[in-house]
Order: structure tokens, then sequence, then C-alpha cells
């Protein structure tokens, strides 16, 4: 993905851009940051696994990575189904078979956690 790409992804016309947008798209696309904090590689490994795999699936594809990459993409998982209970759980569940609980995001959510 280049500049041209991110301008018509946004909807807008490339040559309406200053000389100091380019820059900082430029900058963004170059070294994969992502406005909302997610890394692209975590979101579309996440999306892969939404509807395809189960809880073991995902397991099995994650349980040899390092802690900080494994604590990306359990937040990110967290973070996308904040409002399902029966993922919320499971990966809750996962999280702790990984021993990387300590650097998971504590979610702040309205049920309160349902008295872990």
């Amino acid at each position: 993905m280049n500049y041209e790409d991110v301008c018509k992804e946004a909807g807008v016309d490339p040559s309406c851009c200053n000389g100091d947008m380019r820059v900082v798209i430029t900058y963004l696309v170059e070294n994969v940051v992502i406005l909302d904090g997610v890394r692209q590689e975590i979101k579309n490994q996440v999306h892969v696994w939404n509807w395809n795999h189960t809880i073991f699936d995902i397991y099995d594809e994650i349980k040899g990575r390092d802690d900080s990459e494994l604590a990306d993409l359990l937040n990110y998982v967290l973070l996308l189904f904040k409002d399902n209970a029966y993922i919320i759980k499971q990966v809750k569940d996962l999280v702790l078979h990984l021993n990387v609980d300590h650097l998971i995001a504590k979610q702040k959510r309205k049920d309160s956690d349902e008295a872990t």
C-alpha cells in the first residue's frame, strides 16, 4: 500500500493533499503505523480467525509466539469481540492457559466481569 492507495481508500483525491500530509501518510504506510494503535498484521490475523477457527485452532497457531505478539493478538480479539461474552470467556481461558494474563489490557465492561 502506498500514499495514493491510502488516499483512495479514505476517499480523498491524492492531488488535494499538501506536502506535509504526504509526508505523514508516507511515514504511516512505510512504518505500518495504524491510527487506532493496532498493527495491520494483527488485524489481518484476527480477521482470518473470525468464523473460520475454533479456539483450539487458534491455540495451535499462536502457542509458539513471543509474549508481545500474543498480547497484541489477544488484546485485539478482546477489543473486537468485547460484546460477545462467549468469545470473551474462551479468550480469557486461552490467555490464562498461555500464561500471558499479566500482559492483557484489563477491559472496562458494563457487566463488571461477571464475578470471575
